[in-house]
């Protein structure tokens, strides 16, 4: 920000446990415009007790996504994530994938093409 780069194209992602540090920190800590967030493998522990976002919380984009075989972190608590966004009006995205705990070239091309949206 300092350097003149606008906090509408900082993206914010993370995987497993970094997701859960992501959505606290985007939807319940920084109150500033952000390009999105990049949930992958998540849950959200801290949404529990909130019941509304900020206008600007809630205008930052997210990109779920989710093994459906994950023994990790269960499918349900990634998909309750993404429902309580919706439920927020945050714009978000969800995608699913027949895979584990982990992260496959599909999923890397679903996060390239939802970014080039983001930049547009």
């Amino acid at each position: 920000r300092d350097s003149g780069i606008s906090p509408k194209r900082l993206f914010l992602a993370g995987f497993s446990q970094g997701g859960a540090v992501v959505y606290h920190t985007a939807y319940l800590r920084w109150n500033e415009a952000l390009g999105g967030v990049i949930a992958l493998s998540t849950y959200a522990p801290t949404f529990e007790n909130v019941n509304q976002l900020s206008p600007v919380q809630a205008q930052t984009p997210a990109l779920c996504m989710h093994g459906s075989n994950d023994p990790v972190v269960p499918f349900a608590m990634g998909q309750a994530a993404q429902q309580q966004l919706a439920s927020w009006g945050v714009p978000v995205t969800w995608q699913d994938y027949p895979m584990q705990h982990e992260v496959c070239q599909q999923q890397i091309a679903d996060i390239s093409h939802w970014l080039s949206k983001q930049l547009q």
